[in-house]
């Protein structure tokens, strides 16, 4: 095998998402072709090798005339990852937040690489979009995703600060009743 080859199946996708982004980059081809590159049985044309140098592939054109030497043995399809992982070499562990943090700058390279001259609309907002799930997946391994209201309203957090104003407010029975009101308002309004 080629390291062209074990580099596009490195990146794990399936043939329509390979097909969609070399389309995307301006390149019409059929998945059958995509399916040999990927098994390297046969190899991509010059102008397919320049598509694929670019983001999302990064699969250098002479990748594709080296030999990958011997074959990666077949794993199984990865499991779900925990917030923390093992590091196979150092035995350290490896967070959510950092793999977060180096797919969102993955993401902005790519983003950047798009913003050359012949890559087309379609492939800038798909950077566009894969930029704002990184952020968005950052954010909330991080925690400072904002919480929805409804997520709020059925917190503990929530229900503690409510009996605690309830409680300052004992002695102020007008007050009590009007911020009750209103919290039990809030409440009903959110409450699914």
């Amino acid at each position: 095998m080629n390291q062209g080859a074990q580099k596009l199946r490195d990146l794990g996708w399936p043939l329509s998402r390979l097909r969609a982004e070399l389309e995307g980059l301006g390149l019409q081809t059929t998945t059958v072709s995509i399916s040999g590159w990927r098994s390297g049985k046969n190899v991509p044309t010059a102008p397919a090798r320049e598509k694929m140098a670019l983001a999302p592939f990064g699969i250098p054109a002479d990748a594709w005339d080296a030999d990958a030497g011997p074959e990666k043995p077949k794993t199984s399809p990865a499991k779900k990852p925990s917030k923390k992982l093992a590091a196979p070499a150092g035995g350290q562990l490896v967070n959510a937040e950092v793999l977060a943090r180096d797919y969102l700058e993955k993401i902005a390279q790519w983003r950047q690489a798009a913003e050359a001259d012949g890559v087309t609309a379609a492939v800038k907002a798909n950077y566009a979009s894969l930029e704002r799930q990184a952020i968005q997946l950052y954010a909330k391994v991080t925690g400072q995703a904002e919480a929805t209201e409804n997520q709020l309203v059925r917190s503990p957090q929530w229900q503690r600060l409510k009996t605690e104003l309830l409680q300052a407010l004992e002695a102020h029975p007008k007050a009590a009743k009007a911020v009750l009101s209103a919290l039990q308002g809030f409440g009903r309004a959110h409450a699914a």
